[in-house]
């Protein structure tokens, strides 16, 4: 075997490893974060808000979502999953959105009821772009016309809706009242809070707790790669040495 040979075998054996720990680094990362699902998450906490951008500001805001109801999670950020509400339900229309990780639990093998409502107005009224009556007016409703309810707004002044092919904002004064029904799948039971207690005065040293020193994951594959290029190298070229 030439030297041309063994150089060309080494680098190829260098790159298969040089891409297998590249790969395997980043597969773990889509594998934490989640590429995509067909989960669903549960609503535990009275206001967990259904946002319009990934980006979770207060001003993005569509709605607020029912306790104790489903979102079907279609990806997943950092701090956010991106979801659809209403995906099962014949009567509505599913709403693509995104809602923060922390106020929602995973669950597998759902099949998901929502609270199809709808609602009549009370009066003639407009239905506006934003939950109040200075933004633009989407459409126009008469007296007795029947809207799809989705969510309070956050001050709960307002109602997101569907009306036609349209959503938007109507206030509450001018519909009917929404009677959201529990889900039939009651929630699990919160903890019950640990009591306080105070801790006894003690003559004896307090004892320091050794600083943890763990290396993450990213940093000690990097690692591996750093050592594993220099390694290669020299074997490389002491082995063509020996050879010539």
């Amino acid at each position: 075997m030439n030297k041309n040979k063994i150089h060309h075998l080494f680098t190829t054996l260098y790159i298969l490893l040089f891409s297998w720990v590249v790969f395997c680094s980043f597969n773990s990362s889509l594998i934490a974060f989640g590429d995509t699902t067909d989960d669903y998450a549960r609503i535990l906490d009275d206001d967990v808000y259904f946002y319009g951008n990934e980006t979770l500001s207060p001003r993005d805001v569509l709605f607020v979502l029912p306790k104790g109801y489903y979102v079907k999670v279609i990806s997943a950020g950092e701090l956010y999953f991106e979801c659809v509400y209403a995906d099962s339900s014949n009567d509505y229309s599913k709403i693509l959105g995104f809602i923060e990780k922390d106020n929602v639990e995973l669950c597998e093998g759902v099949s998901p009821l929502y609270p199809s409502i709808s609602l009549s107005t009370i009066s003639q009224t407009n239905m506006y772009s934003d939950p109040n009556a200075s933004s633009d007016v989407v459409v126009s409703l008469f007296s007795g016309q029947s809207v799809e309810f989705y969510g309070y707004a956050v001050d709960h002044a307002f109602l997101f809706v569907k009306a036609g092919n349209d959503f938007g904002y109507i206030n509450i004064k001018s519909l009917e009242t929404p009677k959201i029904k529990d889900h039939p799948i009651p929630l699990p039971p919160m903890p019950s809070p640990s009591p306080i207690t105070t801790p006894e005065p003690s003559d004896e040293p307090a004892i320091t707790e050794p600083i943890s020193s763990e290396i993450p994951t990213a940093i000690q594959v990097m690692l591996v790669i750093f050592i594993l290029i220099p390694v290669v190298i020299i074997s490389i070229f002491l082995f063509s040495k020996k050879i010539n």
